[in-house]
């Protein structure tokens, strides 16, 4: 028991550093390719989000996905909160947070309860991408 635990969290720290190795590379190459098509443009004139919100868009769209694509694997779904009493933000959906950090899950609710109410409540996947990827632009402006 005590050696799979073991080996679990070093496997954790290895994807940990992997992550941070790959997300520190892609950074380099950003910088690169922004300074190869021009030195004083900046990104957000370019149209490209910076990588924390590029990555909080992608999952956003699998977070859309997961609460409204049948298809979507069960083991991957998000939980919609289900409010007994009648309240002002029972209008809007929010996703349950869960207990395990780290995961998919954790991730995409968090990012995804940030969201404006009338972002979260757009039913059609390619509005909630454009609605999503303006308010990721304007929040890095």
């Amino acid at each position: 028991m005590g050696t799979a635990r073991n080996n679990s969290i070093n496997e954790n720290k290895s994807c940990t550093l992997e992550c941070s190795v790959l997300t520190a590379w892609l950074h380099t190459l950003r910088k690169a390719s922004k300074s190869f098509i021009h030195d004083k443009l900046e990104i957000s004139k370019i149209g490209w989000l910076p990588l924390q919100e590029r990555r909080e868009f992608h999952l956003l769209k699998q977070a859309f996905k997961s609460i409204y694509c049948e298809h979507w694997p069960s083991y991957l779904r998000l939980s919609v909160v289900n409010h007994e009493r009648v309240l002002r933000s029972s209008s809007s959906i929010n996703l349950k947070i869960p207990m395990e950090k780290g995961t998919f899950q954790d991730s995409a609710a968090k990012i995804f309860n940030k969201l404006p109410s009338d972002i979260r409540n757009t039913k059609n996947f390619n509005d909630f991408c454009k609605k999503a990827l303006i308010f990721l632009k304007n929040r890095t402006q």
